[in-house]
């Protein structure tokens, strides 16, 4: 098929608003599948009224009139523009600010009809998300064909695509890490590397032609914070990206805001909820809380499964009937607790309103019948500064570990997990399990940022004093 080749704002730009439905109809018809995205609604209603024009054609234009949603699907990209005063006149059937659905796709190569501006755009988003592609996957930004046709041919189209870096540069991270984006939230920004993320040209157009489109958030440099005479439409939620001394930074703390959270409910693969815990969180702490919440429902149980498949020792860990864990983590204490299974579960935990409330959780997302056998001990808080309580608190880890594995079943296997807690607690576990004869073991992973990368567990056991584990 041939590419259809068109400037939209030449041909448009400086043509009044159309004042029949047959005037209308014949700018629609030209502008084809880029119809919904470029033109005022007002001008689509009055083209879908035309007199005479086939069932077809009339369904056609009114779905085009009632449009009022953006692309969502994988990779999607939907960039905003504005038209430049240069470009269009104030009475011109074409909106002031436009949407282009576009989309990054996996092993392509850009599509050589968008406009020049955005296929250079293209190479610098690349570039400076590089680092953060994973296996060094080669991306290509394509027209959304499921939106608009894939013959296009805007590469004579003149359009200011500075803003669109924040668009392309989010869609890309998400796609890379198999994320569904949401289609209610639209953001401007452009990136330039010695003033970071600048303001934009237009933004209030640009907010307007999101909410018609359906949008409840918009995103724009925290540049524009200070302009307080913004008009923001009701029911759109402008906020400000952070500051940073590099794309990601400003980026990634609003990356959630961004995406569909991918669920075990729905049936979302293992591995696209693995990618989104281990890349969509950051290091605060309310990120922190709602990451070991995302984990412990969404992937904690299928995890388990797979280290017993997996990792032989996990399998060896599964015989335990007397578990013995320090809280620290408790999606990671959940997904050991998963693994073994235990009768018993004795968990120490500092007796302080945050990790009372780690606690909880950990009890609330165990199964019931293991969490019918969860005993709970209790330690003093914080003894950094005072050696005699911090003693008492090693001696009371050993004594209770002591009495919990003297009361176990005659002939059951007993661990103790020592990958958590200071490491005074640690020493302490140690001992109380050498006198006890009790298995120990840790549990590794590898790091993504400060994070603990979920799916990369192993379980190591300390075999040089674990003879029980020969057998």
């Amino acid at each position: 098929m041939a590419a259809i080749s068109i400037d939209p704002f030449d041909e448009f730009g400086f043509t009044p608003t159309p004042k029949t439905a047959r005037e209308a109809a014949i700018v629609v018809d030209r502008l084809s599948s880029l119809a919904p995205w470029l033109i005022r609604r007002e001008v689509l209603e009055l083209a879908s009224l035309e007199e005479g024009m086939g069932r077809a054609r009339r369904s056609r234009f009114e779905r085009m009139a009632r449009w009022s949603r953006l692309p969502r699907c994988r990779g999607a990209a939907n960039v905003i523009f504005i038209a430049r005063d240069e470009s269009r006149a104030p009475d011109s059937p074409l909106r002031p600010a436009c949407f282009l659905p576009l989309r990054w796709v996996k092993g392509a190569d850009d599509s050589p009809g968008l406009p020049a501006a955005l296929r250079g755009l293209a190479v610098q988003v690349r570039a400076d998300m590089k680092d953060k592609l994973e296996d060094h996957e080669e991306w290509g930004l394509r027209f959304n064909g499921e939106y608009i046709s894939e013959e296009l041919d805007l590469s004579s189209m003149k359009v200011g695509a500075d803003s669109a870096w924040a668009s392309l540069a989010t869609a890309l991270l998400l796609a890379t890490w198999r994320v569904l984006p949401r289609n209610d939230v639209a953001m401007s920004g452009a990136w330039t590397g010695d003033r970071g993320l600048i303001e934009v040209e237009g933004l209030e157009a640009k907010m307007k032609v999101a909410r018609e489109f359906g949008c409840i958030l918009f995103y724009a440099s925290s540049k524009e914070a200070d302009r307080s005479t913004l008009d923001v439409p009701a029911g759109l939620d402008l906020r400000f990206y952070s500051e940073g001394d590099s794309p990601f930074e400003i980026l990634h703390p609003s990356l959630r805001e961004f995406a569909v959270a991918p669920t075990r409910k729905n049936g979302d693969k293992l591995e696209i909820r693995q990618k989104y815990a281990n890349h969509l969180f950051t290091a605060s702490w309310q990120d922190k809380l709602d990451r070991e919440l995302y984990a412990m429902e969404n992937l904690s149980e299928d995890l388990a499964e797979e280290m017993r498949a997996k990792n032989p020792e996990a399998r060896e860990l599964a015989k335990v009937e007397n578990l013995v864990l320090t809280l620290s983590s408790p999606s990671a204490q959940v997904l050991t607790t998963l693994v073994a299974r235990p009768a018993r579960t004795l968990v120490f935990f500092t007796d302080d309103p945050e990790y009372r409330r780690a606690f909880d959780l950990y009890r609330e997302h165990c199964p019931a019948p293991i969490r019918d056998g969860i005993v709970p001990a209790a330690l003093p808080g914080d003894s950094k500064e005072d050696p005699s309580t911090r003693d008492r608190t090693y001696g009371m880890i050993q004594q209770r570990i002591h009495e919990f594995l003297a009361s176990a079943r005659d002939g059951s296997l007993s661990a103790v997990d020592i990958t958590g807690g200071t490491k005074g607690m640690t020493a302490a576990a140690l001992l109380a399990a050498c006198r006890a004869g009790a298995v120990m073991f840790h549990v590794d992973s590898i790091k993504i940022g400060a994070n603990n990368a979920f799916g990369t567990e192993k379980v190591r056991f300390v075999r040089e004093i674990d003879p029980k584990l020969e057998k």
